[in-house]
C-alpha cells in the first residue's frame, strides 16, 4: 500500500481516501453503499452496529463494511455512539493502521475505501471497503486432511511476535482473522479496526490478551498440544526468559481454562430444566 494511491472523496455526503484504481467505478456524486448494494451482494457477517457485504464488484470480489452508530437506545448504546460521534472515523483509524502496518512489512488487505458521513448531531456512518484477500482463514485451512498443524500454529505465533515487536496489538486476534497464504507460508490479519500501535511498547497485559485470544480457539478446538506450540514459539521468536515464558504460559493457559469453563457454565444454564416430579 503506498500513500501516493489514495486521494480525496467527497461524495454523496461520505468524506475520506480512496484508491484511484477503483475511484473509476464509483459514479460521481453518487452514494457509494447504494452503489455496492446495486451489484451482486451477500452479508457474510452482521451485528448489532455493524454490517459486512461480499460484493462481486467489476475489479474483482472486494468486502464492505458499514458501521453506524445513533444516540439512542439504552444508556450503554447511547455511550458508545457518542464516543464514537466524538473521536476519530473508525474507518480512517484502520485505514492509518493497515497503511501502518504495510510499511512494516505486514501483509495486509488492500484498502480501497475508507469514508465517513454524518447525519445531524445525532448519527455518524463509516465506510471500509477492502480487496479479498488471498488465502483461507486458520480456523478452516488448519481443518485439512494432511495439514502439518504444529508448523502451521509455530508460524502464526512467529509472525504474532514480530507484529507485537513492531508495537502493534490487534484488537480480536481470533483464529477467524488470520488468514494463511495458500502456499503457507504467511500470514495476512484482517478487521483491524480495534488494532494500536503502542509507544514506546504494549504492555505486557495488552501482549497477553492477544495471546488469550488467539490461544482460546486453538485450545477449544485442537486441544492443549497445539495451544502450547503456539505459545513456545511465540516466546521463543520474541526472545523471552524460560522463567517470563513459562509465567506468561501459565497465565495464558489459566485464563483461557477459566473462559472455557463459563462458556460451559453459560451452556447449562441455557438447558431447559427438567420437570419437577409431581
Amino acid at each position: 500500500m503506498d500513500p501516493t494511491d489514495y486521494h480525496k472523496i467527497s461524495t454523496g455526503g461520505w468524506r475520506g481516501r480512496i484508491h484511484r484504481h477503483w475511484a473509476g467505478i464509483l459514479v460521481a456524486d453518487g452514494d457509494p453503499v447504494q452503489q455496492l448494494l446495486s451489484q451482486p451482494h451477500e452479508i457474510v457477517h452482521q451485528r448489532e452496529s455493524a454490517r459486512t457485504w461480499r460484493v462481486e464488484s467489476p475489479g474483482g470480489v472486494i468486502f464492505a463494511k458499514l458501521a453506524s452508530w445513533e444516540l439512542a437506545g439504552t444508556k450503554k448504546q447511547r455511550h458508545r455512539a457518542m464516543r464514537r460521534l466524538l473521536g476519530e472515523s473508525a474507518a480512517r483509524r484502520n485505514f492509518d493502521l493497515t497503511m501502518r502496518m504495510a510499511q512494516c512489512g505486514f501483509r495486509v488487505p488492500r484498502v480501497l475505501l475508507a469514508a465517513r458521513r454524518r447525519a445531524g448531531l445525532r448519527r455518524v456512518e463509516d465506510l471500509l471497503v477492502t480487496e479479498a484477500v488471498p488465502g483461507r482463514p486458520l480456523k478452516q485451512i488448519i481443518r485439512q486432511p494432511g495439514v502439518d498443524r504444529a508448523a502451521l500454529l509455530e508460524m502464526v505465533g512467529r509472525h504474532v511476535a514480530e507484529l507485537h515487536r513492531c508495537r502493534f496489538i490487534h484488537g480480536d486476534l481470533l483464529h477467524g482473522h488470520i488468514y494463511v497464504t495458500a502456499d503457507q507460508t504467511d500470514v495476512i490479519l484482517i478487521d483491524n479496526d480495534d488494532t494500536r500501535r503502542w509507544w514506546p511498547a504494549p504492555p505486557a497485559g495488552r501482549r497477553e490478551i492477544n495471546l488469550k485470544q488467539l490461544v482460546y480457539g486453538v485450545k477449544t478446538a485442537w486441544g492443549y498440544r497445539l495451544a502450547r506450540r503456539i505459545l513456545d514459539s511465540y516466546f521463543e521468536a520474541s526472545g523471552m526468559s524460560p522463567a517470563r515464558a513459562r509465567r506468561s504460559r501459565y497465565r495464558t493457559l489459566l485464563a483461557v481454562r477459566g473462559r472455557q469453563r463459563r462458556r460451559l457454565q453459560r451452556q447449562q444454564n441455557s438447558l431447559p430444566k427438567p420437570l419437577a416430579a409431581a
